[in-house]
Formats: C-alpha cells, sequence, structure tokens
C-alpha cells in the first residue's frame, strides 16, 4: 500500500489551512523528536526544527510554497530565490540564487 499521494502537499489545490496544519505537526514532531532523543526537558527552537524539516523533508519545508519556511527569509534571499526561479523558467536551465549573486558581484 503506497500512502506517498496521501502526503503530496505539491500540488496547486492544496487548501492553505491543510499544508499550514501539515508543516506545523512536522516542526512540532521534529520538535519532540530531538527533545527525546537528547532525554532532555528543554525543547529545539523553531528555527532550528524548521532547519532540520528542510533537510528531512525539502517538499514541504524549502519551496515556494511553504508557509512556515518562508517567513524566516530576509527580503534580499527571497528576491534572489524568486529572480533565479524565473530565470531558469526563462531560459530553460537551472539558475540558482547563488549564480545571480556573482553575476551581479
Amino acid at each position: 500500500m503506497d500512502l506517498s499521494d496521501d502526503f503530496d502537499l505539491s500540488g496547486e489545490d492544496i487548501p492553505a489551512s491543510a499544508r499550514l496544519q501539515a508543516e506545523w505537526m512536522g516542526i512540532s514532531a521534529i520538535r519532540e523528536m530531538i527533545s527525546f532523543a537528547r532525554r532532555s526537558d528543554s525543547h529545539v527552537s523553531y528555527l532550528d526544527a524548521l532547519a532540520i524539516g528542510k533537510e528531512l523533508s525539502p517538499d514541504l519545508y524549502d519551496n515556494p510554497k511553504t508557509l512556515i519556511g518562508r517567513s524566516h527569509e530576509t527580503p534580499i534571499v527571497s528576491e534572489y530565490k524568486q529572480r533565479a526561479e524565473a530565470k531558469s523558467r526563462i531560459a530553460g536551465q537551472s539558475t540558482t540564487p547563488l549564480d545571480l549573486i556573482n553575476a551581479d558581484l
């Protein structure tokens, strides 16, 4: 039984409330998991849990549709990500924000 389709949040038709709930539950679970692994009552910060979430589930936390992950980016980071995505679509080849920064320098 393949459950991966049940947890696919990459589609455009996913309501924002469902995406936010999935992201929030994941971050909370990561915080609890790390606290349990450390055998500690102190919790991991949400920013640290988000960084781990981006590594564990980039489709959920490290994409343009994320609701939790994008709020912690500075405007300049967001600008370069958007420019890289636009240039990639126009040129038909992958462009990274770093490529654009190097070109600006």
